[in-house]
């Protein structure tokens, strides 16, 4: 059921096969993601984050993202980082970021490489 309610949000989103409607697919992502659902707490994430469906708000946009991370989500994980190494919603922090984007790219998240390899590139993070 939490899958269904996830989709169906995403749908709404993006109004594909039905009407948009971004509040709605924030109900039904926080109702997934009490069961525990990682998707959809990724999506609530990115929603806080861009003010999809809900007014925009960075640091719940962090912690929707760290549910997910703390799940185990890899996209969770690679998006907590960038706010991370932006101090956005959470307190700037490099060493952390790297340290999420290390285990996304574990789970082949090519995203978090390339996050990841920026921040080797200019010194960010690296110990």
């Amino acid at each position: 059921m939490a899958e269904g309610q996830c989709c169906l949000g995403v749908m709404l989103v993006e109004g594909k096969g039905i009407e948009k409607n971004e509040a709605e697919a924030v109900r039904l992502w926080k109702l997934a993601a009490e069961k525990g659902h990682e998707r959809s707490m990724r999506c609530l994430g990115r929603a806080f984050e861009f003010g999809e469906g809900v007014e925009e708000d960075a640091s719940e946009a962090a912690r929707y993202y760290k549910m997910a991370a703390d799940a185990g989500d890899p996209e969770g994980q690679c998006c907590l980082g960038v706010l991370m190494s932006e101090g956005k919603g959470v307190e700037k922090d490099q060493v952390g970021a790297l340290k999420l984007w290390k285990l996304a790219i574990e789970q082949g998240n090519k995203r978090a490489m390339r996050y990841a390899g920026a921040a080797f590139e200019f010194g960010e993070g690296v110990e």
